[in-house]
């Protein structure tokens, strides 16, 4: 089995192109904030997404957590981890080391997981918390950082491990947390929030579908929403499942977002794209690319395209 980890490096954006022509000082307000909180959406997911990698893979290599004898998933190329099976709760310490082993990023400070000693992961509605504590990560192609810290709630709802798929038809995890307190590389700090389902499947490989499960003011499948940096509130809508495949290295390989700003602006992302912005399959070493469309306030509308690992 090839490491699951590579997935959790799929949205690493680098540039973009507009059709939008930034004529109009309110034409460019909204173009700017697009780029700048799309960006910013697309390495929150990137991160917490990897984070959650990591917390399976220290969960299905220690058997007092999992339940089942040790079964890795792969490893933590960047981390320590030291697992404490007497105590209760008991706990598993991530402790990342900023090697810069990963192409796209490096990771410093730690998570800590911890369970009640009477539960087994790889029981139905088993939950675990997991604390992110300083946890910087900076990105290595402009070295911006994200620094992290609040507290998360994981449920295996289904039950079963993830390596458990060949056997199983599907493994289903939820990801919760309502206060993660995020500082910006231009040192805004903010409070975001998500609630996420990813359902784990088989077929020539793992497939990850990952929807929102928060709904509100009659806007169903939320994933993230919060505060951009410039302070004004959003939220991000799963239209369609974000699918990742094993097949293509566990990049997104498929989905639709819809991310509200304040109530001025809603910007549909469709993944999966090339740079024309035309659907296509794996592309290998390439990147695939996402495309942003909105209409600003002027009713032109307007095209980001984004390439993406």
């Amino acid at each position: 089995m090839k490491k699951l980890y590579a997935y959790f490096a799929c949205i690493s954006l680098i540039c973009f192109i507009s059709s939008c022509k930034k004529q109009e000082v309110s034409s460019t307000d909204f173009f700017d904030e697009a780029a700048i909180h799309t960006d910013d959406q697309a390495r929150f997911s990137t991160d917490i997404d990897a984070i959650a990698n990591d917390v399976n893979i220290a969960l299905e290599m220690t058997p007092g957590f999992s339940g089942k004898t040790a079964s890795i998933l792969g490893s933590v190329c960047d981390a320590t981890i030291i697992a404490d099976t007497v105590s209760n709760p008991r706990s598993i310490t991530i402790t990342y080391n900023g090697t810069g082993c990963l192409t796209n990023r490096k990771r410093t400070g730690m998570i800590k997981i911890t369970m009640d000693a009477n539960t087994r992961w790889k029981n139905p509605g088993a939950e675990i918390n997991v604390s992110f504590i300083n946890l910087r990560i900076t990105r290595l192609k402009d070295n911006k950082d994200m620094v992290f810290n609040g507290k998360f709630r994981f449920t295996n709802v289904s039950g079963e491990l993830i390596s458990d798929l060949a056997s199983v038809s599907n493994v289903t995890h939820t990801i919760l947390s309502d206060d993660i307190d995020i500082i910006f590389d231009n040192g805004k700090e903010w409070s975001w929030k998500t609630a996420r389902k990813r359902v784990y499947r088989q077929d020539n490989g793992i497939v990850i579908f990952t929807t929102g499960t928060q709904s509100g003011g009659g806007i169903i499948g939320i994933g993230d929403w919060g505060n951009t940096r410039a302070g004004q509130p959003f939220l991000t809508q799963i239209l369609l499942p974000l699918e990742s495949r094993e097949d293509c290295n566990f990049r997104v390989v498929r989905g639709k977002i819809e991310i509200i700003l304040t109530d001025r602006l809603y910007a549909t992302g469709n993944l999966g794209r090339d740079e024309t912005g035309s659907p296509i399959s794996c592309p290998g070493a390439n990147s695939y690319w996402l495309e942003l469309t909105w209409r600003d306030p002027t009713g032109t509308r307007c095209v980001l395209r984004l390439p993406y690992e």
